[in-house]
């Protein structure tokens, strides 16, 4: 819900950073929601980015099989990477 009104409000959105600094594990439950989220963002064309990721967090995202577009080492990256796609 949080999402879909995100998505809804201002300009189109085309990325949606999250940052997995403080994420020390990813459980079942979680992985349910951010699959869902991710469904949701890529049925409407929206990046879903992470950032700051542990390596035992990767893992586990990589075992549940969540679906990203790209990870970066720190916000400031995906934040530059974002920058240099915007549209001319």
């Amino acid at each position: 819900e949080d999402l879909a009104a995100l998505a809804a409000h201002g300009a189109p959105l085309r990325w949606l950073v999250l940052d997995f600094a403080a994420i020390g594990d990813v459980d079942y439950t979680a992985s349910t929601v951010l699959s869902k989220a991710a469904e949701h963002l890529h049925q409407r064309q929206i990046r879903l980015v992470i950032s700051s990721v542990l390596a035992p967090v990767q893992h586990q995202l990589d075992r549940y099989g969540i679906s990203v577009d790209a990870s970066y080492n720190t916000p400031g990256e995906a934040l530059e990477a974002f920058e240099n796609t915007k549209p001319g």
